[in-house]
């Protein structure tokens, strides 16, 4: 049964962006809305969770509203309290709440969430309909490496291709070894998105796997494994690889006799005299 208290707070609700406007009339009591809600603790966020619909059945516009912008505000709260509801709001996450509303208290987290979310969030990385919200709260929260590290080894598909791409933004070193076996993986989303990764990450391990990878590449394949390489030497310099750096420059220099790929050698010709 729906709680009653939190269904009449919720009825009062508009659109969050209200809460802004001093001459709205309804301001006073939105705002008592959300300051009853927040005094009921958890079960003030369970009990507006508990009102969310399936996308399809719609009629729960004000409640959405009325838990948006209560995580909004939960941003500028005390830590304590501020966790307090965001641990509260993940919890929910565990119920059998319909996937579209589980995705919307997802993209709620993004919003007051922080790392004391993150193994519940983490949770969702494999599944079906909720990895991409899922990620993209995490990405959003950071100090979430551990997560897609965690679900890395089961990965498949988009849910892969997210994950590797996820922990090349985020630098993790830890994850490059499994990251190279991709660049020779058969999908070609994959292993370009596998060699960009590699490139964030400045791996000097990736050096000749990448260059492989590139040297054998066709079409468009070839021109993003190539990319990556160039990417992965700028990178390496910047750290002070500079003896892995001469190495991609020079056999992309000496291997790109193409005409369409003089833009390749010139790049490198001109690294290399940057270097000296």
């Amino acid at each position: 049964m729906p709680n009653e208290k939190v269904t009449q707070f919720a009825a009062r609700f508009r659109n969050p962006k209200d809460l802004k406007r001093q001459s709205n009339p309804n301001l006073k009591e939105m705002t008592a809305a959300l300051n009853g809600l927040r005094e009921m603790g958890a079960e003030g966020v369970t009990g507006l969770v508990d009102l969310l619909k399936p996308d399809a059945e719609g009629g729960d516009v004000h409640v959405r509203h009325c838990l948006h912008g209560q995580a909004m505000r939960a941003g500028g709260w005390p830590e304590k309290d501020r966790q307090a509801f965001t641990k509260a709001l993940a919890g929910t996450l565990k119920g059998d709440h319909p996937k579209q509303a589980k995705a919307f208290v997802i993209r709620q987290l993004q919003v007051a969430g922080g790392a004391e979310v993150a193994s519940a969030l983490g949770e969702w990385l494999l599944d079906d309909e909720l990895w991409e919200d899922a990620a993209q709260t995490l990405l959003a929260i950071g100090g979430t490496a551990e997560q897609f590290l965690k679900a890395l080894p089961n990965a498949k598909g988009k849910q892969l291709l997210t994950i590797v791409q996820a922990l090349g933004v985020m630098k993790v070193n830890n994850a490059a070894e499994r990251i190279r076996e991709l660049v020779t993986a058969d999908d070609a989303s994959l292993r370009q998105v596998a060699a960009r990764a590699l490139a964030d990450m400045a791996d000097a391990g990736a050096v000749e796997p990448l260059l492989k990878a590139a040297d054998t590449a066709k079409g468009f394949d070839r021109t993003k494994q190539t990319g990556a390489c160039l990417q992965l030497a700028e990178n390496l310099l910047v750290l002070g690889g500079k003896k892995e750096a001469n190495r991609i420059y020079k056999h992309l220099r000496d291997t790109r006799k193409d005409p369409a790929e003089a833009y390749i050698r010139e790049a490198a010709e001109h690294a290399l005299k940057r270097m000296d």
